[in-house]
Protein backbone atom coordinates (compact mmCIF):
# COMPACT_ATOMS: atom_id res chain seq x y z
CA UNK A 1 0.00 0.00 0.00
CA UNK A 2 1.53 3.37 -1.14
CA UNK A 3 0.91 6.47 0.76
CA UNK A 4 -1.75 7.76 -1.91
CA UNK A 5 -3.60 4.56 -1.21
CA UNK A 6 -3.19 4.87 2.38
CA UNK A 7 -4.46 8.52 2.35
CA UNK A 8 -7.07 7.40 0.63
CA UNK A 9 -8.28 5.26 2.91
CA UNK A 10 -7.75 7.39 5.73
CA UNK A 11 -9.62 10.08 3.92
CA UNK A 12 -12.31 7.35 3.58
CA UNK A 13 -12.50 6.65 7.88
CA UNK A 14 -12.61 10.29 8.19
CA UNK A 15 -15.70 10.56 6.08
CA UNK A 16 -17.57 7.97 7.18
CA UNK A 17 -17.03 8.95 10.95
CA UNK A 18 -17.85 12.48 10.30
CA UNK A 19 -21.26 11.31 8.27
CA UNK A 20 -22.27 8.78 10.88
CA UNK A 21 -20.90 10.06 14.47
CA UNK A 22 -23.94 12.12 16.04
CA UNK A 23 -27.49 12.16 15.83
CA UNK A 24 -28.49 11.69 11.73
CA UNK A 25 -32.14 10.61 10.63
CA UNK A 26 -31.36 7.53 9.17
CA UNK A 27 -33.08 7.45 5.33
CA UNK A 28 -32.57 5.47 2.58
CA UNK A 29 -29.83 7.20 0.92
CA UNK A 30 -27.74 6.97 4.39
CA UNK A 31 -28.42 3.10 4.43
CA UNK A 32 -27.90 2.57 0.41
CA UNK A 33 -24.74 4.95 -0.02
CA UNK A 34 -22.04 3.13 2.18
CA UNK A 35 -22.89 0.26 0.46
CA UNK A 36 -23.43 1.71 -3.36
CA UNK A 37 -19.36 2.98 -2.23
CA UNK A 38 -18.41 -0.22 -1.53
CA UNK A 39 -20.29 -2.17 -4.66
CA UNK A 40 -18.34 0.39 -7.00
CA UNK A 41 -14.92 -0.35 -4.75
CA UNK A 42 -15.02 -4.06 -5.26
CA UNK A 43 -16.67 -3.86 -8.77
CA UNK A 44 -13.38 -2.07 -9.88
CA UNK A 45 -10.58 -3.39 -7.52
CA UNK A 46 -11.81 -7.27 -7.44
CA UNK A 47 -10.88 -8.37 -10.68
CA UNK A 48 -8.63 -11.74 -11.28
CA UNK A 49 -9.18 -12.78 -7.82
CA UNK A 50 -7.31 -16.32 -7.51
CA UNK A 51 -9.31 -17.40 -4.25
CA UNK A 52 -6.81 -21.08 -4.30
CA UNK A 53 -5.38 -22.28 -1.76
CA UNK A 54 -4.63 -19.83 1.10
CA UNK A 55 -5.61 -16.95 -0.58
CA UNK A 56 -9.03 -18.73 -0.45
CA UNK A 57 -8.78 -18.64 2.81
CA UNK A 58 -7.47 -15.31 3.88
CA UNK A 59 -10.37 -13.94 2.17
CA UNK A 60 -12.35 -15.47 4.39
CA UNK A 61 -10.82 -14.44 7.74
CA UNK A 62 -11.30 -10.57 5.96
CA UNK A 63 -15.20 -11.43 5.43
CA UNK A 64 -15.07 -12.72 9.16
CA UNK A 65 -13.23 -9.81 10.97
CA UNK A 66 -15.56 -7.48 8.37
CA UNK A 67 -18.35 -9.27 10.04
CA UNK A 68 -16.86 -8.43 13.22
CA UNK A 69 -16.40 -5.43 13.09
CA UNK A 70 -19.69 -4.78 11.06
CA UNK A 71 -21.59 -6.20 14.35
CA UNK A 72 -19.32 -3.86 16.71
CA UNK A 73 -20.30 -0.89 14.63
CA UNK A 74 -23.86 -1.45 14.49
CA UNK A 75 -24.13 -2.55 18.67
CA UNK A 76 -22.44 0.96 19.02
CA UNK A 77 -25.30 2.55 16.84
CA UNK A 78 -28.42 3.48 18.83
CA UNK A 79 -31.90 3.93 17.42
CA UNK A 80 -34.34 6.75 18.67
CA UNK A 81 -37.94 7.24 17.18
CA UNK A 82 -40.79 6.59 15.85
CA UNK A 83 -40.76 4.06 12.76
CA UNK A 84 -40.81 5.84 9.91
CA UNK A 85 -38.61 8.87 11.36
CA UNK A 86 -35.74 7.23 13.29
CA UNK A 87 -32.24 9.00 14.02
CA UNK A 88 -29.55 6.95 15.02
CA UNK A 89 -27.20 7.87 17.93
CA UNK A 90 -23.29 7.07 17.61
CA UNK A 91 -20.50 8.60 19.19
CA UNK A 92 -16.94 7.64 20.44
CA UNK A 93 -17.38 3.91 21.16
CA UNK A 94 -18.67 4.05 17.54
CA UNK A 95 -15.87 5.96 16.09
CA UNK A 96 -13.17 3.70 17.96
CA UNK A 97 -14.51 0.89 15.92
CA UNK A 98 -14.16 2.13 12.31
CA UNK A 99 -10.54 3.86 13.68
CA UNK A 100 -9.36 0.65 14.91
CA UNK A 101 -10.73 -1.24 11.83
CA UNK A 102 -9.95 1.21 8.86
CA UNK A 103 -6.98 2.10 10.83
CA UNK A 104 -5.62 -1.19 11.31
CA UNK A 105 -5.90 -1.86 7.59
CA UNK A 106 -3.99 1.08 6.66
CA UNK A 107 -1.16 0.52 9.19
CA UNK A 108 -0.82 -3.33 8.26
CA UNK A 109 -0.47 -2.08 4.63
CA UNK A 110 2.12 0.32 5.55
CA UNK A 111 4.35 -2.15 7.79
CA UNK A 112 3.79 -4.59 5.70
CA UNK A 113 5.65 -2.60 3.20
CA UNK A 114 8.14 -2.00 5.38
CA UNK A 115 9.40 -2.86 8.95
CA UNK A 116 7.12 -6.29 8.44
CA UNK A 117 7.92 -7.02 5.12
CA UNK A 118 9.89 -10.32 5.70
CA UNK A 119 7.07 -11.71 8.34
CA UNK A 120 4.44 -11.34 5.82
CA UNK A 121 6.21 -13.15 3.23
CA UNK A 122 7.15 -15.92 5.38
CA UNK A 123 3.33 -16.15 6.75
CA UNK A 124 1.99 -15.83 2.94
CA UNK A 125 4.29 -19.00 1.76
CA UNK A 126 3.58 -21.00 5.17
CA UNK A 127 0.49 -20.50 5.15
CA UNK A 128 0.02 -20.90 0.49
CA UNK A 129 -0.57 -16.83 -0.08
CA UNK A 130 0.12 -17.01 -3.40
CA UNK A 131 0.53 -13.32 -4.55
CA UNK A 132 0.10 -9.62 -2.71
CA UNK A 133 -3.33 -9.37 -4.18
CA UNK A 134 -4.75 -11.86 -1.99
CA UNK A 135 -4.07 -9.29 0.72
CA UNK A 136 -5.46 -6.37 -0.91
CA UNK A 137 -8.67 -8.76 -1.70
CA UNK A 138 -9.14 -9.73 1.67
CA UNK A 139 -8.99 -6.48 3.13
CA UNK A 140 -11.40 -5.04 0.60
CA UNK A 141 -13.88 -7.67 1.76
CA UNK A 142 -13.32 -7.03 4.67
CA UNK A 143 -14.22 -3.49 4.25
CA UNK A 144 -17.43 -4.38 2.28
CA UNK A 145 -18.48 -7.08 4.78
CA UNK A 146 -18.23 -4.42 7.83
CA UNK A 147 -20.32 -1.71 5.97
CA UNK A 148 -22.52 -4.41 4.36
CA UNK A 149 -23.32 -6.22 8.17
CA UNK A 150 -23.57 -2.73 9.87
CA UNK A 151 -25.99 -1.18 7.38
CA UNK A 152 -28.38 -4.23 7.44
CA UNK A 153 -28.56 -4.72 11.19
CA UNK A 154 -29.27 -1.21 11.73
CA UNK A 155 -31.92 -1.22 9.05
CA UNK A 156 -33.32 -4.59 10.65
CA UNK A 157 -33.57 -2.43 13.84
CA UNK A 158 -35.00 0.82 12.16
CA UNK A 159 -37.91 -1.32 10.34
CA UNK A 160 -38.56 -4.35 12.13
CA UNK A 161 -40.41 -6.69 10.47
CA UNK A 162 -43.78 -7.33 11.54
CA UNK A 163 -44.61 -10.94 12.49
CA UNK A 164 -47.15 -12.80 10.64
CA UNK A 165 -50.60 -12.16 11.59
CA UNK A 166 -53.07 -14.90 11.13
CA UNK A 167 -56.57 -14.49 9.37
Amino acid sequence: MGLMEAALFLALMVYMIVSQVGRRPWTTARAVRPMLIVAVLAAFTLHGVHLGGGNGLLAAWGVLLGAVFGVGAAACMRLEGPAGARVTVAGWPYALVWVVSMGGRVAFGLLAQGAWQDAVVQFSVAHGVTDAGAWRTAFLLMSVTEIVVRTLLVQRRAAPVRAWQHA
